[in-house]
């Protein structure tokens, strides 16, 4: 808590919500946005009791893609999407487009999605999966041209209006980890194949 963090340190440590279920990935800055060199945090799901497959459930829409697989859509608006782990049955929040994400944080304030987690994601007839996500990060908060850093207070605590006047206090540490304005999921099946199911801005 507080005003510890680089805004390198806080993107390498990601999204406070996948903290504790994800394990980071070692990242090539270059691989997003054309070699823009654009910070990023990637993470391998893994459960608390060391579950590593995951069934993906979700209370959006799909949407068929070009090259014949099937996105997950933030539609209707606020979407979650859920990992429930294929031993236990325990689910982990991988997004709540009603709560994460640039504009849920600094725009619009929270508003959780409450709808039925009503489809599993199926890939050739198989539903359980390795799972990998990335949260990326193109605003640098440390930046005073950001304008938020000049009204951190002492105690490492920052309060902001969002535009939708909804009042907010947290520590500067989690709100440059939670300040992310991309993210991605994609789901990996034996032999390694991966396959993105999920890409969507957050700003």
């Amino acid at each position: 808590m507080g005003n510890n963090l680089t805004m390198a340190e806080a993107v390498e440590r990601g999204p406070t919500h996948l903290e504790k279920i994800t394990t980071p990935i070692p990242v090539d800055a270059n691989r997003l946005n054309g070699g823009n060199s654009v910070p990023y945090f990637m993470g391998a799901l893994k459960s608390p009791s060391g579950g590593a497959k995951f069934k993906i459930k979700f209370s959006g829409r799909m949407q068929d893609s070009a090259e014949g697989s099937q996105y997950i859509l933030n539609d209707p608006h606020p979407t979650r999407v859920v990992a429930e782990d294929s031993l236990t049955g325990e689910h982990f929040l991988l997004i709540d487009f009603g709560v994460h994400g640039y504009d849920q944080l600094v725009v619009y304030g929270p508003t959780p999605d409450t709808k039925p987690l009503a489809h599993t994601y199926e890939w050739d007839g198989k539903t359980d999966f390795s799972v990998v996500v990335t949260a990326t990060y193109n605003n640098h908060y440390d930046d005073p041209h950001e304008g938020f850093i000049e009204d951190v207070r002492p105690d490492g605590n920052l309060t902001f209006d969002t535009e939708d006047e909804v009042r907010r206090t947290m520590s500067f540490d989690d709100f440059r980890r939670d300040g992310f304005d991309w993210f991605e999921i994609e789901i990996v099946r034996e032999g390694g194949e991966r396959l993105e199911i999920l890409s969507a801005e957050l700003a």
